[in-house]
């Protein structure tokens, strides 16, 4: 089998969230961050033989990209890549010292729902990250009917803040989250929030879905 750069891509960006990665039989790939405050999971084209446990996701795709578009040869305690005469082992570890979702998160309560755009969620994550900025707020006021987002530092008086307009509402409400937690891939997404505390991603394009957890300041109306 090969594997193709659609995957790869969400591998990769698997990897942010996660060094580590369990493999399971089949196409649905899931992982979780350390803190457990992150889960993605995505449907792939591939089907994967046998679960299996890579402790260093991005070395692991790094090997692949370098090879080209290599063959991959699953053994019992390892996988094998092949590319021409090139031939790469890379030996799997033991799932049971990665965490993983055992579960997938089944919202409930869900009371606030709208899209952002690739252009809208690639801009603040831009500035975000160019300017430093560590809080990450999603606020919908119903006398104005937009939905704002902004990034900006909570912890100082005088923080750099930017803010774009990705929507509207009826609603009141205000969502943070720490901009660490948004390891989106780039992409047009359907978000729903639920009272749990929990924000969901759904990818307009691709089967990939994220849910992350909301920071306690988080209200609603």
């Amino acid at each position: 089998m090969n594997i193709s750069k659609d995957t790869l891509n969400i591998l990769q960006n698997f990897s942010e969230i996660n060094p580590s990665l369990v493999f399971n039989e089949g196409s649905e790939v899931k992982t979780m961050s350390p803190l457990k405050n992150i889960l993605a999971k995505s449907k792939v084209t591939e089907s994967f033989p046998k679960t299996f446990g890579i402790y260093d996701l991005t070395t692991f795709v790094g090997n692949i990209q370098s090879m080209g578009s290599p063959d991959f040869d699953f053994n019992d305690n390892y996988v094998c890549l092949k590319s021409n005469e090139d031939k790469l082992k890379y030996f799997y570890c033991d799932t049971s010292i990665i965490a993983y979702p055992e579960k997938d998160i089944v919202l409930k309560d869900i009371n606030i729902e709208f899209s952002v755009s690739k252009a809208e969620f690639d801009k603040v994550i831009k500035y975000a990250r160019s300017n430093g900025l560590s809080d990450f707020m999603i606020k919908g006021c119903s006398k104005s009917g937009k939905i704002i987002v902004s990034v900006f530092n909570k912890s100082s008086d005088t923080s750099t803040d930017f803010s774009t307009v990705i929507g509207t509402t009826d609603k009141n409400f205000k969502l943070f989250l720490k901009t660490e937690t948004i390891k989106l891939l780039s992409g047009d997404y359907d978000v729903k929030v639920s009272s749990e505390g929990v924000i969901y991603f759904k990818n307009q394009t691709i089967e990939l879905e994220y849910w992350v957890a909301l920071e306690p300041d988080s209200s609603y109306e």
